[in-house]
């Protein structure tokens, strides 16, 4: 009989400067209350760790491919001169080795 390996997930909740790094392995559109996309990362084999997007981050990660490692940087939050207070991500790739 084979061995099962249980796959525990967490979600993501940054302060202000810092980072997240694994696998991109899908995005969820449409989820929850606030109809949010959650991005999937495996930070390390065997654990998932889920990503709450918004309009910075969902714009970024539209060029960011199923199985390529991926950086993920919380720059904090932006109170523009007008509009909505916002989150502000910087998003890196690396090459899918």
């Amino acid at each position: 009989m084979e061995e099962w390996t249980k796959v525990e997930s967490e979600t993501w909740n940054p302060e202000m400067g810092e980072e997240i790094s694994g696998i991109y392995l899908g995005v969820e559109i449409e989820i929850g209350p606030n109809k949010s996309n959650l991005y999937s990362l495996e930070t390390e084999p065997g654990k998932q760790v889920g990503v709450w997007g918004c309009k910075v981050l969902d714009g970024k990660m539209l060029a960011v491919k199923v199985g390529q490692q991926v950086k993920i940087e919380f720059k904090g939050k932006v109170k523009p001169e007008k509009g909505n207070e916002y989150r502000s991500y910087e998003v890196f790739t690396k090459p899918s080795e």
